[in-house]
């Protein structure tokens, strides 16, 4: 896991750096630390980034602007906001930061924090690698959702692509138990990473397609999203 640290306390980044490494031992997260020292650098390496902790006091610097300049450029990087004053955690939300800590640091509060995103990073690394399908390693989190026709299937990825499978949509319901999936519909099973929207009727995607929401299906959905999403905050 690759861990970015943009803070120009020296002080405060050592005890972070501690207390990450600490964690790193006690709960088996491989963890490369890296402490970006200027804004140049930080930017230049950001595609390499899996989690950055970004101070919001940096001098001359404006940590708020610089994490919503770093969303618009790689929004998939995770970012904790670090800082000593409890007024920025309410700024938060303009970044869309994904955890607050607030100086100086506790371990036990730490772990607490950022759990779920060690549990989501680990959760993307899973993959699929079947020859029955394609040569190549299909992630889990590339996956838009899977439409059952007849007794096969089809997988629906994040960049459009399309791939047949000669499996049943049972196969895959098993297959991905616990992985952030839910059927809408007895043809349809949805990654909930990509819910925007739900009506009486369908299931809308960010990528703006609409998924069938089937009566005998809602009830059941609606539940696995509340808690899907509940888990996320």
């Amino acid at each position: 896991m690759e861990i970015f640290i943009f803070d120009d306390c020296k002080s405060d980044r050592n005890d972070l750096i501690r207390i990450l490494q600490s964690l790193s031992q006690k709960n088996n997260i491989p963890m490369h630390i890296k402490v970006q020292k200027d804004l140049s650098s930080l930017f230049k390496n950001l595609n390499n980034c899996d989690l950055l902790f970004l101070d919001m006091v940096l001098g001359s610097l404006n940590g708020l602007s610089i994490g919503q300049n770093i969303k618009k450029l790689y929004p998939e990087c995770r970012i904790v906001i670090i800082t000593a004053f409890d007024q920025y955690s309410k700024q938060g939300y303009k970044i869309h930061a994904d955890r607050f800590l607030l100086k100086p640091f506790n371990e036990s509060e730490v772990l607490i924090e950022l759990s779920e995103l060690f549990e989501e990073y680990f959760r993307n690394l899973r993959c699929i690698k079947d020859m029955n399908i394609i040569p190549n390693k299909i992630y889990i989190k590339d996956i838009l959702y899977i439409e059952a026709i007849n007794k096969r299937t089809k997988l629906h990825m994040t960049n459009g692509r399309i791939i047949n499978s000669p499996y049943t949509l049972k196969h895959w319901i098993s297959e991905l138990a616990n992985s952030g999936f839910c059927q809408p519909h007895k043809s349809f099973f949805i990654n909930l990473s990509y819910v925007n929207e739900i009506t009486n009727t369908d299931v809308i995607l960010y990528s703006d397609e609409l998924i069938p929401l089937s009566r005998n299906h809602k009830k059941s959905f609606e539940k696995d999203l509340l808690d899907f999403l509940y888990k996320a905050i």
